[in-house]
C-alpha cells in the first residue's frame, strides 16, 4: 500500500503517458492532478484521500479506475473528460463530490452503490455511455436546491438510477434521457425536481419509486407531454390529496407510477 503524505502536487497538469498505479493508495495531504491528462489506464481503485482529491479538468483518455475509492475530503472531478469507461462503484464521497460539466464521451460510467455523505453536483454533465447509479445513496443536503444536482445532465444512454436513495433535494430540472431511464424502486426523502427534464426515448421507469415530499414533474416523453406539480396535502387533478399516487402516460402506452397504494 503507497502512503503519499506530502502535498501530493506531483500530477498537477502533469501528463501521463503510460498506465498510472495508484490503487489503494492512501493520500494523507492533498491530491492535485487538475488538468492532468491520462493517456493510457489510470487506477485509483481502493485509493483513500483524506484531504481534498483535485481531478478538476482532468483528461482520462482510458479507464479511470476509482471503484471503492473514500474520498475524507472533497472530490473535484469538475470539467473532466472521460474518454474510456468510468468506474466508481462503491465510492464513498464523504463531503462534496463535483462532477459539474464532466463529459462521459465513450465508456459506461459506473456509480452503481456508490456513497454521497455531501453535496454531488452533476449540473451539466453529459454522459455519451450507459450512466449506472442503481443502489447509489445521496445523503446529506446541500444549502440551495438539495443534495444531488443532475440539472441539464445528458444521458444519451441509458440511466440506471433504479433503487437510488436521495435523502435530500434531488434536481433533474433540464436532463435530457435520449435512452431509457430507470427510476424504479428510487426513494426520494427531499424534494425531486424533474421539471423541464426530457425523456426522447419514451420509456421513464419510475415503478414503485417513493416520493417522501414535493414533486415538480414537468417532462417531455415521445409525443405526449407531462406537466405535474405535487406537495403533500395540496390537491392536484393528478395526486389524490391524502396519497402519494402518480400514473402518468409518457407515451407508447407506459406508465409511471409512484407507491403501491394507488387509488382504485
Amino acid at each position: 500500500m503507497a502512503e503519499i503524505g506530502a502535498a501530493a502536487g506531483v500530477g498537477a497538469g502533469a501528463v501521463f503517458v503510460a498506465d498510472v498505479a495508484f490503487a489503494g493508495a492512501v493520500f494523507f495531504a492533498g491530491a492535485a492532478f487538475a488538468g492532468a491528462v491520462f493517456f493510457a489506464g489510470a487506477a485509483f481503485a481502493g485509493a483513500a484521500f483524506f484531504a481534498g482529491a483535485a481531478f478538476a479538468g482532468a483528461a482520462f483518455a482510458g479507464a479511470a479506475f476509482f471503484a471503492g475509492a473514500a474520498f475524507a475530503g472533497a472530490a473535484f472531478f469538475a470539467g473532466a473528460a472521460f474518454a474510456g469507461a468510468a468506474f466508481f462503484a462503491g465510492a464513498a464521497f464523504f463531503a462534496g463530490a463535483a462532477f459539474a460539466g464532466a463529459a462521459f464521451f465513450a465508456g459506461a460510467a459506473f456509480f452503481a452503490g456508490a456513497a454521497f455523505a455531501g453535496a454531488a453536483f452533476f449540473a451539466g454533465a453529459a454522459f455519451a455511455g450507459a450512466a449506472f447509479f442503481a443502489g447509489a445513496a445521496f445523503f446529506a443536503g446541500a444549502a440551495f436546491a438539495g443534495a444531488a444536482f443532475f440539472a441539464g445532465a445528458a444521458f444519451f444512454a441509458g440511466a440506471a438510477f433504479a433503487g437510488a436513495a436521495f435523502f435530500a433535494g434531488a434536481v433533474f430540472a433540464g436532463a435530457a434521457f435520449a435512452g431509457e431511464a430507470f427510476f424504479a424502486g428510487a426513494a426520494f426523502a427531499g424534494a425531486a425536481f424533474f421539471a423541464g427534464a426530457a425523456f426522447f426515448a419514451g420509456a421513464a421507469f419510475f415503478a414503485g419509486a417513493a416520493f417522501f415530499a414535493g414533486v415538480a414533474f414537468v417532462a417531455a416523453a415521445g409525443d405526449a407531454f407531462v406537466a405535474v406539480f405535487f406537495a403533500p396535502g395540496r390537491p392536484s387533478t393528478r395526486f389524490a390529496a391524502d396519497a402519494a399516487w402518480l400514473a402518468i402516460d409518457v407515451g407508447r402506452d407506459r406508465a409511471i407510477e409512484v407507491l403501491p397504494h394507488s387509488p382504485r
